[in-house]
């Protein structure tokens, strides 16, 4: 037996629906925390996009470890690093378990921190999350919010709270693109169809005996 709660909410854009998103939260027995999306495009209002910029989940809570130090606060991660990666820009980083280490931001601040083909994450030895079908995912972290960042004009203008963490648990996320002349053109293998349903399943579960020998490994069976 379990507790489920259910959100429908509708996505807008200059008071148009753009798209239409059902929520499910399901509490396990085991306690296990199920999130479930199902994200479905107004197609008539996204004939002038060519991509979704991301899906996903994004959370916040209480840094873990030491507020001062960015690159000790308890996240492990098996995927690929350790320095920041993207769908189309991560030839280069490897695929293993990681201690997380927070992103410089650029001058212009922007997306930033990403890591690619991820298995699971780990917080403070505390809880894991992952994909329920064990499939792979794309995650980042930061001490600013998604918002602040993207209101920001230069780092000094982006508010952080060294007390709290912001996590992005993305089911996909469209390329970075630059690769002519820094012109932000992204191929078509690396964005997002916005005119197909989407849907996925995220898993946050309590570390014990079962899950704590996935910890320093790369499988990901610990959510299939």
């Amino acid at each position: 037996m379990g507790v489920s709660i259910q959100i429908n909410a509708s996505k807008r854009f200059q008071n148009n629906v753009i798209a239409n998103e059902v929520i499910t939260y399901y509490l396990s027995s085991n306690r296990d925390l199920n999130v479930s999306v199902k994200f479905t495009p107004v197609k008539e209002h996204f004939k002038k996009i060519s991509t979704i910029p991301r899906l996903g989940l994004s959370f916040e809570l209480e840094c873990f470890g030491d507020s001062a130090n960015k690159s000790n606060k308890g996240i492990r991660y098996c995927g690929r690093g350790p320095h920041e990666n993207y769908i189309d820009r991560n030839s280069s980083a490897l695929h293993g378990v990681y201690d997380y280490e927070f992103a410089d931001h650029y001058i212009v601040p922007s997306e930033c921190g990403n890591r690619t083909d991820v298995r699971w994450v780990s917080l403070s030895d505390s809880f894991m999350i992952g994909k329920k079908d064990g499939g792979q995912f794309q995650f980042s972290a930061n001490a600013a919010s998604q918002i602040a960042i993207d209101k920001a004009l230069h780092t000094s203008d982006i508010p952080t709270d060294s007390n709290r963490i912001h996590y992005n648990f993305d089911h996909k996320q469209m390329g970075v693109g630059g690769d002519c002349s820094w012109f932000p053109c992204v191929y078509d293998e690396f964005k997002l169809d916005p005119s197909v349903p989407y849907e996925f399943e995220f898993v946050i579960r309590p570390i014990n005996a079962l899950s704590e020998m996935f910890i320093d490994s790369e499988e990901s069976s610990a959510f299939a």
